[in-house]
């Protein structure tokens, strides 16, 4: 049986855990033998500016302490 890769995506205010919650897991996942990327939305923001010429392609979704409102104005740039 493959596994599924679903990224996982936190949400929430600042100092909630998000990030903790998250390395754990990745940690967990990492134990298991399987390959786990961690990044920061200011890093996955600029890779989606690089690659938008390119093909579509799936992204992880980072814990932000940004306010989702936000989001779009800082993708779009």
């Amino acid at each position: 049986m493959g596994h599924r890769r679903q990224p996982p995506c936190l949400i929430g205010d600042s100092g909630t855990g998000k990030s903790h919650l998250l390395i754990g897991i990745g940690a967990a996942i990492a134990e298991a033998g399987l390959k786990v990327r961690y990044t920061t939305t200011a890093n996955l923001v600029n890779e989606l500016a690089e690659a938008a010429d390119e093909a579509p392609r799936a992204y992880p979704c980072p814990a932000s302490h940004a306010p989702t409102a936000s989001w779009a104005a800082a993708i779009a740039e």
